[in-house]
């Protein structure tokens, strides 16, 4: 019945944008820069189903995909994009980076004994924030926040034990430090919850 797209409006002109693409059963927007690029999905027909390809949108509206091959699994995207044009999300269950300057696409380890993670915010000094997940007990869902900086190391760290590095105890039991979902553009503060 339906055509499914994203839009983009621009507050100074007051134009709005409608963004649709015949190769896609659909795209969606997550996240806008100043300069009018989207960061998002974009849905093909995938094999028994749709599947969502990370990409972002051009301020001439060309859709680009940022990994350099097609997902194998349904969930995907760039869900947030910094002012270098860094560009954070996910990939088959793994959280990436893409560089769009460099045209460097990276994928991380999931941590150990977790199924799926994801980047969910990267600041302007390159910190990226997001969380790994598991089921727990009796289904629970379970979430624990990450970090990654170069840094850091070649892996993404837990926030958790970041904070006990540096002397914060948050008292927070494994598996349950929450889910980190934001990171101020300066790197100042996360934001999340539990």
């Amino acid at each position: 019945c339906c055509d499914f797209g994203t839009f983009k409006y621009n507050t100074e002109t007051g134009v709005l944008t409608e963004i649709f693409d015949a190769a896609y059963v659909a795209v969606a927007g997550y996240v806008i820069t100043n300069d009018g690029t989207i960061g998002g999905w974009a849905d093909d027909e995938g094999t028994g189903g749709t599947r969502r390809i990370p990409v972002y949108i051009t301020p001439d509206l060309q859709i680009i995909q940022v990994s350099p091959e097609l997902p194998q699994f349904n969930t995907n995207a760039v869900n947030d994009i910094n002012a270098s044009s860094l560009m954070v999300g996910d990939f088959d269950n793994q959280p990436f980076v893409y560089d769009l300057n460099t045209n460097t696409f990276t994928t991380f380890n999931i941590p150990f004994g977790y199924l799926t993670a994801t980047f969910t915010s990267v600041s302007n000094t390159g910190v990226a924030v997001g969380y790994a997940q598991k089921f727990g007990d009796f289904g629970s869902l379970l979430r624990d926040a990450i970090v990654y900086h170069p840094d850091l190391g070649a892996q993404p760290q837990f926030l958790r034990d970041i904070l006990l590095i540096n002397g914060v105890d948050i008292n927070a039991p494994n598996d349950r430090m929450g889910t980190a979902i934001a990171i101020a553009p300066g790197g100042e503060y996360v934001a999340g919850w539990d």
